[in-house]
């Protein structure tokens, strides 16, 4: 076909639209139970919603226990992880909606109301923001139409709330941190000889050596595990005495060896229900003396047990009840003999005199005969440095802390089984057991904090589109492909198609008396 020809054939093509009638507009509008206007708060609205469901669900996992297998499906944290992070995507979707829609509302503004329109290539630009801001199209976008740019920007950075509020649930490890009912071991002194004589000497003097108690018996089926227990048990409560006290044969030469010198001295009182200690204070060199009464006193411990030790045992309170009497029965306690003999046989123990060599590291007791020397001699209390014994604890802290371990070794299995045959101090009790668990943590300033800016952003790029659309006359306007239509189907445009002056470059401007056509300046 010659070029004349293919000439003459656009030139009739061309008369014959341009001479007929311009169709009228299709004039569209979204509907108007469902527009622009209602589907940005409708979003905004069910946007919030999920947001307080998120806190809610968050707020209900705090500090609760992770469950797996068959416990409560929602504490399961594959479950928590899901649901988290759905419910974050979902206010992050319905608030980029809301946003986007006040996006096209602005633009089409910006359409009509600017005198020069917009280039084609602007409106590539801007219709590319329209939902997501992407690095090159931002950096086209910031000279070409600030407004719709931030809007853009603002829509972007809804996708924040996937990253920062799932963060606000965290899963911690703690020790002792779930509770439950348990069967452990108490005491209950009978008012008897519960303890002979002969085990209470063993059980106590091997408390003294050691400088602790013994261990009681690993309880909550051998996991890791932490309670309390209270019970009545003997204490001592000792005051300083060095003011009044005689201490002529205590500066005396032992054995009249004037190479030695006294360090320890330890006298029953009446009844063997106190006991007096006169001691050289190592540090000063001086002389130094206590007297420590019994006490029944009340016992509040608390035993933690791990996978690694023994069970430990830590007084968690000490409450002395009332002072031993010489005449044990004025005691009126229904364990006044238990309390009488475990004090009788920790004051014997406590009786006796130690003696240190001089310029060299020895040191000895001088005990009545048939008596074994008394154990503190060979205890922690005493080290040496450079030849010279040191105490370790002042004996107003070290004697009371003494009884204090012979009272917490009676939890232990060891000094039960040792006991008088068919005689129990030991009795089951239930309580309240805590034991290591992992548990969630839920971090409210996290997620409030962003979903309170995100909520705050939406809200103003509504109150943005909303003033558009009053801006627009009341027009609804939206981006589907009828509204394109009814935008670009015009007489206006073929001309310029037709002219070859339809670039890039053309600037457009939507004609509000058109119903929005657009038309080329």
């Amino acid at each position: 076909m010659s070029d004349k020809r293919i000439s003459d054939l656009k030139s009739t093509s061309y008369n014959r639209i341009y001479q007929t009638l311009e169709p009228s507009p299709l004039t569209y509008r979204p509907s108007r139970f469902f527009g622009p206007r209602i589907q940005m708060v409708f979003f905004f609205v069910v946007g919030v919603l999920f947001a307080i469901l998120h806190h809610s669900y968050y707020a209900y996992l705090d500090n609760k226990e992770l469950t797996t297998g068959r416990g409560v499906i929602f504490r399961q944290q594959g479950i928590a992880n899901a649901i988290g992070n759905s419910l974050a995507y979902a206010v992050n979707t319905l608030f980029g909606v809301a946003i986007s829609i006040a996006f096209v509302q602005q633009f089409w503004l910006r359409l009509r109301s600017h005198s020069g329109g917009m280039s084609i290539s602007e409106i590539d630009i801007m219709s590319g923001c329209r939902e997501r801001m992407s690095p090159i199209s931002a950096l086209r976008a910031w000279y070409t139409a600030f407004g719709l740019f931030m809007i853009s920007c603002l829509a972007t950075s809804m996708t924040l709330i996937n990253v920062w509020t799932p963060g606000a649930l965290h899963v911690m490890s703690a020790n002792f941190h779930r509770q439950e009912e348990c069967v452990v071991t108490t005491v209950r002194l009978p008012n008897h000889g519960a303890v002979g004589p002969y085990i209470a000497d063993w059980y106590q003097r091997r408390t003294i050596l050691q400088g602790s108690y013994i261990p009681p018996p690993i309880k909550c089926g051998g996991r890791p595990c932490r309670y309390q227990v209270s019970y009545t048990a003997p204490a001592f409560n000792c005051t300083n005495i060095t003011s009044n006290y005689d201490f002529t044969s205590f500066q005396k030469n032992p054995l009249n060896n004037t190479d030695q010198y006294y360090i320890y001295n330890g006298t029953a009182g009446k009844n063997e229900i106190a006991v007096q200690v006169a001691y050289l204070d190592t540090t000063t060199k001086l002389p130094e003396a206590i007297q420590c009464g019994a006490y029944n006193a009340s016992y509040k411990v608390t035993v933690t047990q791990s996978n690694l030790t023994a069970p430990t045992v830590d007084i968690h309170s000490l409450e002395f009840i009332a002072p031993v009497p010489y005449d044990v029965n004025a005691l009126h306690s229904t364990n006044a003999s238990g309390i009488k003999r475990l004090i009788s046989s920790a004051v014997e123990l406590l009786v006796g005199e130690i003696y240190a060599t001089r310029d060299s590291a020895s040191i000895g007791p001088i005990q009545s005969s048939n008596v074994l020397p008394t154990p503190i001699m060979n205890s922690p209390l005493l080290f040496f440095t450079h030849a010279k014994p040191y105490w370790t604890t002042d004996m107003i802290s070290a004697i009371p802390s003494i009884m204090q371990n012979i009272s917490l070794s009676l939890l232990s299995n060891e000094v039960q089984d040792a006991s008088a045959k068919g005689v129990k101090f030991r009795h089951n009790v239930r309580t309240s057991c805590f034991f290591n668990s992992n548990f969630y943590y839920y971090e409210r300033s996290r997620l409030l904090a962003t979903y309170g800016g995100a909520i705050i952003v939406t809200a103003l790029c509504i109150a943005v589109g909303l003033w558009a659309i009053r801006r627009n006359g009341g027009v609804e306007e939206t981006m589907e492909f009828s509204r394109m239509v009814d935008a670009l189907v015009n007489t206006q445009i073929y001309d310029a198609r037709e002219q070859l002056v339809l670039t890039k470059e053309t600037r457009l401007r939507s004609n509000p008396s058109e119903n929005g056509m657009l038309q080329p300046l």
